[in-house]
């Protein structure tokens, strides 16, 4: 784009980052690529001379291409060294043909490239020096017919074509701890009556025919939660991250983060499914041994139906949790709201509650359609898991985080499944601990998750600095104070209305005592796994989520079991 030479520099730099004056580049430096894909590719990279290399890798070997013979310089995304973003290094002819819009013919004018070099250093000297970890370096490369111009705290490529570009991707500012506390408290008063409404739903659920044929729907069930929970928390803690850090600043490129991010969740859950399915199906003569009254149904009925409703309420659930996620996080995004104090823990709750639903819906359903119509669809829900690997793994945004994440779930599994063993061999004795431990555990969880996606968040904007962790570290442990002091009020007016005096004042007070020691170690489990993970070049996104699930169930219910231990007696936790 030239410069009209009748207009001031001044203007010309108003026409396209004056809707941009209110943002503060606090945690990215953000610059503006624009390529001639030809000349880029046949130029020699390796002649130019840059202070700062890492963002640029060059391929000169001799492989090339089947439509030329022009070497692929591999581009790597410009935005934090370490980050896991840039495992995968694209070609450009790959970049070119995933999102052609990306590269095009048009040209920065020299004096617009200065113009945005000033504009840059202008608002990082305005800016908190504190918030940045590294100084600005730009990087200039010109051929005469594209200019490149580097950040070291990130970049991105922008569409020159488009009249109302923009030069900069929106970074949220630095959230106040006022603003932390009303964004927070309202989703976790939410979360824990989404809590009640999940056992609720359970409850109602377990005198469904389906499940008095089946019983391997029981077992089926806390498996589906914990695994296909996880799957979606995930989602929603990566497309927070890549808002918050400016992925989602140009619209073709948040449209191909998204479509990435919610087919990796769809194969993800696949996979989740069949996995599950298939080990209860398994399991079906191990637990017929301790039914009282044996089911009238064959084992291959059982597995059939078993496997079908694991995938088909996974698969819809997915669907359904994935456009929520993403809807909220483009509300939080267009309204100032911070997506990792909310998509989290709200996509949590709402998955518990869905997924139940609708294992007992397909269940049902299973129970009155024809055997032959049951085993097609499993097997082509099987052709389909095969035809979407094969489509993810050919693309550059899915191809990175296609093998991650999964040694988290069986962790996540596992410690779950302890969790399990201590609940039924604790509730005989304290029948409310059935009702209190989801609740318990998931306020819990909910909290630590908030606190992983801004840790996250932070990781990959390189703005990670202790002061700001140890505030976020005591504000949410403030923000569950409140929560779980309501949740005990509501506890005491409508279930232990007959209990007075001594008893419910010594349950409560272990109860809220316990509910934030529960918090304070799933923040520390939550702080130093996601600093592991990205110590070794991983996503914490697809990793931390499911190590605080495991970890917040298992401690959960110990503690939870301490708290009815230490009450006055039993007929504290009894209902009235």
């Amino acid at each position: 784009m030239e410069s009209d030479p009748t207009s001031s520099p001044k203007d010309d730099r108003n026409s396209f980052s004056s809707s941009n004056q209110d943002i503060e580049l606090r945690t990215m430096l953000n610059s503006t690529v624009n390529l001639d894909l030809e000349t880029y590719c046949s130029s020699s990279i390796e002649n130019v001379s840059l202070n700062n290399p890492k963002y640029i890798e060059s391929n000169n070997d001799s492989s090339t291409s089947s439509n030329n013979n022009k070497p692929k310089n591999q581009v790597r995304s410009l935005s934090q060294e370490n980050s896991p973003f840039n495992k995968y290094n694209p070609s450009v002819d790959e970049l070119s043909e995933y999102n052609p819009i990306l590269f095009n013919d048009s040209k920065i004018s020299s004096e617009e490239t200065q113009m945005i070099i000033n504009d840059i250093s202008k608002s990082l000297r305005e800016s908190d020096s504190e918030s940045l970890n590294t100084s600005l370096e730009l990087h200039e490369f010109n051929d005469g017919n594209s200019e490149i111009i580097f950040g070291n705290d990130g970049a991105f490529i922008s569409n020159n074509n488009s009249p109302n570009r923009q030069i900069y991707p929106e970074v949220l500012e630095e959230t106040s701890e006022k603003e932390i506390l009303i964004e927070v408290i309202p989703v976790l008063i939410f979360c824990i009556f989404g809590s009640i409404a999940a056992g609720y739903i359970f409850n109602r659920i377990r005198t469904l025919k389906s499940f008095t044929d089946i019983p391997g729907l029981y077992m089926m069930v806390p498996m589906l939660l914990n695994l296909k929970g996880n799957i979606e928390t995930n989602l929603a803690t990566r497309l927070a991250t890549l808002a918050n850090t400016g992925y989602f600043a140009i619209k073709i490129r948040r449209d191909a983060e998204i479509k990435a991010s919610l087919t990796l969740m769809l194969l993800q859950a696949l996979i989740v499914s069949i996995t599950t399915g298939i080990l209860v199906a398994l399991l079906v003569p191990v637990i017929a041994l301790d039914d009282t009254v044996p089911s009238h149904m064959s084992w291959k009925s059982q597995s059939l139906i078993l496997v079908f409703t694991s995938i088909l309420s996974t698969l819809v659930g997915s669907t359904v949790i994935g456009v929520l996620a993403t809807t909220i996080v483009l509300v939080c995004l267009r309204f100032g709201v911070d997506s990792d104090n909310v998509s989290a823990p709200i996509v949590a709750s709402f998955g518990d509650m869905l997924t139940l639903a609708l294992i007992s819906m397909f269940s049902s359903f299973a129970l009155i359609v024809p055997e032959i119509i049951i085993f097609i669809v499993v097997i082509l829900f099987f052709v389909s898991g095969v035809i979407l690997y094969r489509y993810a793994s050919n693309q550059p945004l899915i191809v990175p985080y296609l093998y991650q994440g999964y040694g988290p779930l069986i962790y996540a599994f596992v410690t779950s499944s302890v969790s399990g063993v201590l609940l039924e061999k604790y509730i005989p004795s304290y029948s409310m601990l059935a009702g209190l431990s989801p609740i318990f555990n998931g306020s819990g969880g909910n909290v630590s998750t908030i606190f992983a996606s801004r840790l996250s968040t932070s990781l990959h904007a390189g703005n990670v600095r202790p002061s700001k962790q140890s505030k976020t570290f005591m504000l949410l442990l403030l923000a569950n104070f409140p929560v779980q002091v309501l949740f005990i009020l509501f506890c005491s007016i409508f279930i232990f209305a007959k209990i007075k005096g001594w008893p419910i004042i010594l349950f409560s007070i272990s109860y809220v005592t316990a509910s934030t020691l529960h918090v304070s170690v799933l923040l520390f489990v939550g702080s130093i796994s996601a600093k592991i993970v990205w110590k070794h070049k991983k996503d914490p996104d697809f990793y931390v989520n499911p190590i605080i699930s495991g970890t917040c169930d298992m401690l959960g219910t110990m503690l939870l079991v301490l708290v009815f231990a230490i009450s006055v007696n039993k007929n504290v936790v009894e209902v009235p």
